[in-house]
C-alpha cells in the first residue's frame, strides 16, 4: 500500500513538472513570434542579424514590428519616430541608442573620459590624446622626436590616418584636416612579430531611463599587415581587419579565444582590466546618452565592436568604439562566434537572459 501511494506521488509529481514545462516552451514559442522593421533595401550591415532573427521565427513587417531596426546609413531618431508613429505595437525595441554615433567619435569620447576624470586618469585608459587646436600647447610641451603619433581626419578607414614624427607635419594639421592626435604605444603584445588589436562586443541597454552595459567574452583579433620590427611604416603600427585576412587564411588566429589558449593565465587578467576600464569609460559618457529622452515604452539597445590595444606589460587601451560593427564574418570560424555572440544578445534583449555575457555597468 505504501510502495503503491509513493507511485502514485512521483507519477503525479511528473504529470505537474510536463504540464509546467509544456507552458514553459509554449511561452517561449510566443515570445519567438516576433516581428522586426521591413528596411525595403539590401541592408548587409545588418544581414547576419537578420537572418539569424528569421531561424527564430522573426516576421519583417513595416507598420507591426517588435524590433526597430534601422536601414543602412539610415541611422537616426527622426526616421526611427516616422516608423514608430505607424506602428501598432507597443513596448518597441529600438537597434538604435541615441547619441550612439558620438560614442563612436573619438574626439567625443576623448572629451567625455577627459572631463569626467581629468587627464591623468584618462590617460590610463586610453592612449594619449590632444585635441586639435585646443590641446596644441599640452601637445607642443609634451612632443618628442622619439614618439610616433597618429593623426586622424574625418576621412574614412586608412585615408583619414597618418602616422608620423614630424613636428612640422603635425603641426600642419589645419591644411590637411586633421583634427585629433594620439600617442602610439610602440611596446604592444605581438604575435609572430605582428602587433595585435583586440576587438570585443558590447551591447548597451537604454532602459526605462537606466543605462545597462554587457560585454561579450569573446572577439576578433586584428594584425598588422607588417612585422613589428618595421616600425617606420603605416602598416607595421596599425592594425586593421580588412588587412589581416592573408593572415587569417595563413592559420594566425581569428578569435579572441583561439589566441588566449597560448596565454591563459595572463588573459584572465587582462580581460578583467578591460571590463574594469570600459566600465569607467561607460561612467563618463552616461550623462551624455541619457540626455535623449525616449518615451517609456520604447528601450534602446546597440551594439558596438570596442577595440582594445595591450601592451608588453599586459595593460590594457581603449583605443576606440565602433557604432554598427561589422558582421560580415570573414571564414567559417568567425561566422560561429559571431551567430553565438547575436543570438545572445537577442536573448539578453528580449528575455533579460544574458547568456556570456557580463553586467560591467
Amino acid at each position: 500500500m505504501f510502495s503503491l501511494l509513493v507511485v502514485i506521488i512521483i507519477f503525479g509529481g511528473l504529470l505537474i513538472w510536463l504540464k509546467f514545462a509544456g507552458s514553459q516552451n509554449s511561452k517561449n514559442s510566443r515570445k519567438e513570434r516576433l516581428t522586426y522593421y521591413h528596411c525595403g533595401i539590401d541592408d548587409k550591415t545588418n544581414k547576419l542579424l537578420k537572418k539569424i532573427l528569421q531561424t527564430r521565427g522573426w516576421k519583417s513587417s513595416k507598420t507591426d514590428f517588435d524590433f526597430y531596426i534601422p536601414c543602412l546609413n539610415d541611422f537616426s531618431l527622426h526616421n526611427f519616430i516616422n516608423a514608430y508613429t505607424r506602428n501598432k505595437k507597443r513596448p518597441c525595441y529600438m537597434f538604435y541608442t541615441p547619441g550612439c554615433s558620438q560614442l563612436g567619435n573619438k574626439q567625443w569620447l576623448w572629451k567625455c573620459v577627459l572631463n569626467h576624470f581629468g587627464r591623468e586618469k584618462a590617460e590610463n585608459l586610453m592612449p594619449k590624446t590632444y585635441i586639435f587646436p585646443y590641446d596644441l600647447d599640452i601637445f607642443k610641451k609634451r612632443y618628442h622626436p622619439n614618439k610616433m603619433y597618429i593623426l586622424k581626419s574625418g576621412k574614412q578607414k586608412q585615408k583619414g590616418l597618418l602616422v608620423t614624427n614630424n613636428y612640422q607635419e603635425i603641426l600642419d594639421y589645419p591644411r590637411a584636416g586633421y583634427y585629433l592626435a594620439q600617442e602610439l604605444i610602440p611596446s604592444s603584445l605581438t604575435y609572430r612579430e605582428h602587433k595585435l588589436n583586440f576587438r570585443l562586443y558590447l551591447v548597451i541597454i537604454v532602459r526605462y531611463g537606466k543605462l545597462e552595459c554587457y560585454l561579450y567574452p569573446d572577439g576578433i583579433i586584428s594584425y598588422t599587415p607588417d612585422k613589428s620590427k618595421d616600425n617606420s611604416t603605416f602598416n607595421g603600427f596599425v592594425a586593421t581587419f580588412y588587412q589581416s585576412t592573408n593572415l587569417y587564411n595563413s592559420g594566425y588566429p581569428i578569435l579572441i579565444s583561439q589566441l588566449v589558449k597560448e596565454m591563459p593565465h595572463e588573459w584572465n587578467n587582462i580581460s578583467k582590466k578591460m571590463a574594469i576600464k570600459l566600465s569607467k569609460v561607460m561612467e563618463s559618457v552616461e550623462e551624455g546618452i541619457l540626455s535623449y529622452k525616449l518615451p517609456q515604452d520604447i528601450i534602446a539597445c546597440q551594439l558596438y565592436g570596442v577595440d582594445f590595444l595591450v601592451d608588453k606589460g599586459l595593460e590594457p587601451h581603449l583605443l576606440e568604439m565602433n557604432f554598427g560593427p561589422g558582421m560580415n564574418p570573414f571564414g567559417r570560424i568567425d561566422k560561429k562566434m559571431r551567430t553565438q555572440m547575436l543570438n545572445q544578445m537577442i536573448n539578453l534583449i528580449f528575455r533579460n537572459i544574458p547568456g556570456q555575457f557580463s553586467k560591467i555597468f
